[in-house]
């Protein structure tokens, strides 16, 4: 499996792993954000993360800030088929941060797709905290790199 055929299978939803396939593939239509998790990131810290990972400055308040990502991640969407965000050292996230990446996820509309997060870590972590989510289980799937 290439980066490009995980990307393309996390669209929309949520894949975990301990890193990346090594082989890209085409990844032309692919918008990848890549943010480090740091331990108990809420969720308007990730947020402000990626959108300073597009180079603008978070403006303040979380309604203003959630207005603003919208914006951003909704305008990739018309230069991009797909968005993955790449969340490394996930495993350090909380549980309750996990649960709201569907939120996050969310918030694009009106362009018929969703980003996708590959979430990045210690695998034994990240798995027993995903599965205390039922709304990011059920739309995840683990990958192992040694399988892939």
């Amino acid at each position: 499996m290439t980066q490009a055929e995980l990307f393309r299978n996390a669209a929309g939803g949520f894949a975990y792993g301990s890193e990346l396939p090594n082989e890209t593939g085409t990844l032309s239509t692919y918008k990848v954000l890549t943010i480090d998790a740091i331990a108990n990131d809420d969720t308007a810290s990730i947020v402000r993360r990626l959108v300073t990972c597009l180079e603008q400055k978070p403006v303040r308040g979380l309604e203003q800030l959630g207005r603003q990502y919208k914006e951003l991640i909704n305008a990739l969407f018309n230069d991009y088929k797909h968005v993955v965000i790449v969340i490394t050292s996930a495993h350090f996230l909380p549980v309750n941060t996990i649960r709201k990446l569907k939120a996050i996820k969310e918030t694009q509309s009106g362009y018929g797709s969703e980003a996708g997060f590959v979430l990045l870590g210690d695998i034994t972590a990240l798995k027993e905290k995903i599965e205390k989510c039922p709304e990011i289980s059920q739309r995840s799937f683990e990958f192992l790199k040694e399988n892939l």
